[in-house]
């Protein structure tokens, strides 16, 4: 029985695999032209339905609990990181637009790199002090041009489901931009590919804005204390709400 399970969750990981790479590839054709021309603001609405398209080649059903808020403040979206899926989450939902501090290794990835980098993505070397320092400053100049910016503090998926440990670097971006800081749950991303096991499964993937935070409100926190407080809000905000 196991072992049947296993060829049948094979099967379907390469089929949806496939098709995924299939549709990602056709809609870059599309979507790159406009891109390139029309710049990321006045595509902002293609890149939204982009990324459905994705979430929906998967076979997955997208739940929004909390709808994020208007444009109308220098936004730092901070939320637990799950799966690839995640970012297409945020660029399914959020109307405007918006950059994400990412790894520097997906930058090289064929497309994907050169779409995200269009988008004006923040490469993050998690493992050079000085040039995570560098792209903190970018995204800092961002927030304060009205660019929301969005970011995992964990720096990484995580390995069980669970929120794992959380990063300085995000807190120190919040202070440096007086930022407001939007705190978001993912779930369900796990389920569909859960790290390390090179799984891909139709699922439901749930987003959970909450309240913002404005600067004035955690100004006089140290960055341990902002840190635990975004983190307990993000645990109850990726409880399974539905």
């Amino acid at each position: 029985m196991k072992g049947g399970r296993l060829m049948i969750e094979k099967i379907i990981t390469v089929t949806l695999y496939s098709f995924c790479i299939t549709v990602f590839a056709v809609w870059a054709i599309i979507y790159i032209p406009f891109l390139l021309v029309f710049g990321p603001n006045k595509s902002t609405w293609l890149r939204r339905l982009y990324a459905q398209f994705m979430i929906k080649a998967g076979f997955n059903k997208l739940v929004i609990i909390n709808a994020p808020p208007p444009n109308r403040g220098p936004y730092l979206f901070v939320m637990n990181h799950q799966s690839l899926f995640d970012g297409f989450m945020l660029a399914a939902v959020l109307p405007y637009h918006f950059s994400i501090l990412a790894k520097k290794e997906i930058f090289s990835l064929p497309l994907f790199g050169f779409i995200i980098r269009r988008l004006g993505f923040i490469p993050l070397d998690r493992k050079n002090y000085n040039d995570s320092l560098s792209s903190l400053s970018q995204a800092a100049e961002k927030i304060k041009s009205g660019i929301p910016v969005a970011i995992f503090p964990e720096g990484t998926r995580t390995k069980n489901g669970q929120i794992g440990l959380f990063k300085k670097g995000a807190f120190r971006l919040a202070f440096e931009a007086k930022a407001i800081i939007v705190p978001a749950g993912i779930t369900g991303s796990y389920h569909c590919q859960p790290s390390g096991q090179r799984l891909l499964r139709p699922g439901v993937l749930k987003i959970n804005f909450g309240q913002p935070m404005s600067y004035d409100s955690y100004s006089s926190l140290a960055i341990f204390e902002l840190s635990d407080l975004v983190k307990k809000q993000i645990i109850e905000l990726s409880n399974d709400h539905l």
